[in-house]
């Protein structure tokens, strides 16, 4: 299946978004099954659009920015309490200046 392949091909912190097209026609995919793939490939986010009439192609684009966002925020906080454990070491030099050193 597709998501295997994925899941093993890809980063771990993948956001999955399952795109229904075409959906200015007759359903041929039963919501209960949609439903059932989200759950199984843990899929963040499911729309159904129609590439026809634009239908819901910029609520995609918003919502998968949206969701994009968030992990940015989530990785930028991780980051800044990482980084707020570091040790900046200063020497004082002969004539009392101070200088930032670094021994990376």
């Amino acid at each position: 299946m597709w998501y295997k392949e994925i899941k093993e091909n890809a980063n771990p912190g993948l956001k999955l978004i399952l795109v229904g097209n075409k959906s200015d026609l007759k359903r041929v995919v039963d919501i209960e099954k949609v439903n059932k793939i989200m759950d199984e490939c843990d899929i963040d986010l499911y729309v159904e659009t129609s590439a026809r009439t634009g239908y819901n192609v910029e609520k995609l684009f918003v919502e998968a920015s949206k969701i994009l966002f968030k992990e940015y925020l989530l990785i930028k906080d991780k980051t800044k309490k990482k980084s707020s454990k570091k040790i900046i070491l200063e020497k004082d030099d002969e004539e009392g200046e101070t200088k930032k050193e670094c021994a990376c």
